[in-house]
């Protein structure tokens, strides 16, 4: 009897094909989403610091100015709807004069201290991961630098309180006369990736759905012609020699089978000749076996009656 059989190589061919479909579509929509964010981070990185880029310069005159309301003109001129969650304005003893919030979410909450630039060799703009109240933002601090002109020339004829106010803003040293703060959020990346994640699954289940149907389709008509051979090689084995598989494709399986087919007839005429060999032996034994009888009926005879007169012998 053949051993009974834990998992079919049915059962083993549709785990294997849908776990390699399974693991493709996850990795590649993995990746896929990956790329999206780690581009989106990017871009939107190269956003903050372009904006920020651009208030340190259009600032930078009412700064100059000590002008209030050319600062807050500046700031009221940026869209409402966008990626830009906050924005503030500092002057060159980091107090704040100025500042815009963006979104609900916004209005209630206390930022962090701001990383101002290191150095003033050149005007580079520092960008810090912050979270605040769990949510992650991209904070640009960017400096606003004056003219590199002379405090009498800022302010001629004014006295020494003008020179006591530049002095302290750090223009004549050639030091930030402001810094530009520029808050960035994650919000619209997030809800995009949302919905690539939500499509990205759709499609990811939809595929190995499919997969998984196109497995069963093709490893069943994979597995039958074998199911089929292993239930002629099981009656092969019980003696019967009339069995006939059909061959079902012409590929690999189908020579088996065919091969197969021709072993079967092959061994039914071989069982022929043998029963037709043993049927002549047994003929052979009975006919010898009959003359053998006659012979000895003979020689009986013969041993007990005279062979010239047919009487019978004495004692």
């Amino acid at each position: 009897n053949l051993p009974p059989v834990r998992m079919g190589l049915l059962t083993k061919l549709n785990l294997l094909t849908v776990g390699l479909v399974l693991f493709t579509v996850v990795a590649t929509t993995g990746f896929y989403l990956w790329q999206q964010l780690r581009d989106e981070e990017a871009g939107l990185r190269a956003q903050g610091r372009t904006v920020a880029t651009m208030l340190a310069e259009l600032s930078e005159r009412g700064l100059q100015a000590d002008d209030r309301a050319a600062v807050n003109a500046v700031l009221d001129s940026l869209p409402p709807e966008g990626d830009i969650a906050y924005v503030a304005v500092l002057d060159a003893r980091q107090n704040q004069i100025a500042e815009r919030r963006f979104g609900d979410a916004m209005s209630t909450v206390s930022l962090p201290p701001a990383r101002l630039p290191q150095g003033t060799a050149a005007p580079a703009i520092a960008a810090a991961d912050v979270r605040v109240q769990g949510q992650r933002f991209i904070d640009f601090v960017a400096p606003v630098r004056g003219a590199p002109t002379t405090v009498a020339a800022l302010a001629p004829g004014a006295g020494g309180d003008a020179t006591a106010h530049f002095a302290d803003a750090g223009l004549a040293a050639g030091g930030p006369i402001g810094y530009i703060r520029v808050g960035m959020t994650f919000e619209r990346q997030q809800a995009q990736f949302r919905k690539l994640l939500a499509g990205g699954s759709t499609l990811a289940a939809l595929l190995v759905l499919l997969a998984v149907a196109s497995a069963i389709l093709l490893t069943k008509r994979l597995v039958s012609p074998m199911r089929r051979l292993v239930r002629a090689s099981s009656a092969v084995g019980a003696g019967r020699l009339d069995v006939f598989v059909p061959p079902a494709s012409s590929d690999e399986l189908g020579h088996l089978t065919h091969a197969f087919n021709q072993m079967t007839q092959r061994l039914a005429v071989s069982q022929s000749e043998v029963e037709g060999y043993q049927r002549t032996l047994e003929d052979k034994v009975a006919q010898r076996t009959r003359e053998l009888e006659v012979a000895t009926a003979q020689a009986m005879k013969l041993a007990q009656h005279d062979i010239l007169t047919g009487l019978p012998n004495r004692s």
